[in-house]
């Protein structure tokens, strides 16, 4: 009789705990659909980027640095526009692989907004790959 506002108490604090729980669960939810779905639109607009610089690297730049290099042998041009030519080329490749490591970056962010982990033991080649030789030296046989 004299517990009967402490029991009331308690499960208002249990009730409230509960909904506060469910709040939190919810924004996590809602963080790791954000997460994922932010992820994705990177992948693709990166997979965009980089079709359109590997496309520019192996067509255009290509083309001028083989044109500047003709002119050269042909006494119509000097040496400066060959390397010219060949800077831009490389600039192309070099923004595509930046590209090219972002995309790989956003896919290891949408593997981890997924629920994946980075340790190195969860594959299923980390058996294989800790065994010992098949020589039983323990050393590589390289």
């Amino acid at each position: 009789m004299f517990q009967g506002g402490r029991l009331r108490a308690g499960v208002a604090l249990a009730e409230a705990e509960h909904r506060a729980a469910v709040e939190l669960f919810r924004q996590s939810v809602l963080r790791a659909f954000a997460e994922v779905e932010s992820a994705l639109a990177a992948e693709g607009h990166l997979s965009r980027e980089l079709a359109a610089l590997a496309t520019a690297a192996g067509e255009a730049e290509a083309a001028a640095r083989r044109l500047a290099e003709e002119r050269y042998r042909n006494g119509l041009g000097d040496y400066l526009a060959v390397l010219e030519a060949q800077r831009q080329e490389l600039d192309t490749r070099g923004r595509e692989l930046t590209v090219h490591r972002a995309l790989l970056e956003e896919r290891v962010n949408l593997h981890l907004a997924l629920g994946g982990d980075l340790a190195g033991g969860a594959g299923p080649g980390a058996a294989t790959a800790a065994a010992p030789p098949a020589d039983g030296t323990g050393e590589s046989s390289r």
